[in-house]
């Protein structure tokens, strides 16, 4: 019996250290101690910014991070083109089941322009058909073509 209670008066004293080690603390520093004379510690602004919620309510909105959403060059359809003559594959990007090209069109301007691809859309008259690390399969009026990279 003597040595329940001297073991519960020791877990009762530890339980107000860890009490006074927790909350005792006083301006960052732990109780009892105390900087050198002379010595000023940092003051660290507050991490978490004073805005209200409803000031992110655009990012919530139009969540980045969503499965669902699509770029806007996705909801602007592509202009015709009648051939893929002169246009290059410059890249292909695959991760996981996605796939997509990066091509290289001529411009009327003398520069060229670069768009991305994914396997499914159309690109002007064409439908992508396969996207493969040896190229592109498109689809079109005049039956399936191939657009490899450049040599």
């Amino acid at each position: 019996m003597f040595l329940n209670l001297l073991l519960l008066a020791g877990c009762g004293l530890l339980l107000l250290g860890i009490i006074n080690i927790w909350w005792g603390e006083e301006e960052g520093q732990a109780a009892g101690h105390k900087p050198p004379p002379g010595l000023e510690l940092p003051r660290m602004a507050s991490l978490r910014g004073q805005e209200p919620i409803q000031a992110f309510s655009l990012v919530m909105d139009k969540n980045l991070f969503s499965p669902d959403r699509r770029g806007e060059e996705d909801a602007k359809p592509t202009k015709g083109q009648a051939s893929i003559e002169g246009s290059k594959l410059m890249g292909i990007i695959i991760i996981g089941v996605d796939k997509a090209a990066l091509i290289s069109e001529p411009a009327r301007t003398g520069r060229r322009s670069y768009l991305v691809v994914r396997q499914g859309e159309r690109w002007g008259n064409y439908q992508v058909v396969e996207v493969t690390i040896q190229g592109v399969v498109l689809q079109g009026k005049e039956g399936r073509k191939t657009l490899d990279f450049p040599e």
